[in-house]
């Protein structure tokens, strides 16, 4: 995030409790990383919008698309061994910023995942441009234990202006990585 002329930085840790027995499982790392690549499962997230304060639909809708200017939805891209590094694209229809793309990266790393995502499409908040591309940066780190996966989530953004709401957008982002958290650990 350091090339990010940075508005708005949330980060946030969570703890997923998980069985000794779940942790041993020889698929374990398998179903951590495959539950993250669920794309299509992220739409209908819901989480509580500070701006409006009430839940709030996250992501009207949620898939993987062939590249940045494609809108077909194709198949969650589960698979059946890890790879160390991989990237796809994904378009998400977000309630508040609108119809958006991003390229989405995948990395592990002796058992632990990393996400990053950028956007490549400008974010709106209704009509007002917003986010320029490659100007909203999400990181979502997990890394599993004996007994629990830790879920690190940050999202940074450099925006045009947030017209004197940072502190209720702050708190917005913060309920979007709980909405993601929340929803993974329940995937999971």
């Amino acid at each position: 995030m350091k090339d990010l002329d940075i508005l708005v930085l949330v980060e946030a840790l969570f703890i997923i409790p998980v069985s000794p027995e779940e942790a041993a499982r020889e698929d374990f790392h398998l179903r951590i990383y495959n539950t993250l690549r669920s794309v299509s499962a992220m739409k209908g997230i819901e989480y509580w919008s500070a701006s409006r304060e009430r839940m709030r639909v996250m992501f009207q809708d949620s898939f993987v698309v062939k590249d940045e200017k494609s809108r077909s939805p194709l198949p969650d891209p589960l698979v059946t061994e890890i790879p160390g590094d991989d990237s796809i694209f994904i378009f998400q229809h977000d309630s508040s910023f609108g119809k958006n793309v991003y390229q989405a990266r995948y990395r592990s790393q002796d058992g632990s995942v990393r996400l990053s995502m950028r956007n490549l499409t400008t974010m709106y908040y209704g009509i007002l441009p917003l986010v320029k591309p490659e100007k909203l940066r999400l990181e979502i780190a997990l890394l599993p234990g004996d007994d629990h996966i830790l879920f690190y989530g940050c999202i940074g953004v450099d925006a045009f202006s947030m017209f004197g709401m940072e502190k209720k957008t702050q708190s917005s982002f913060y309920n979007r990585i709980k909405a993601l958290y929340t929803w993974f650990a329940e995937k999971f």
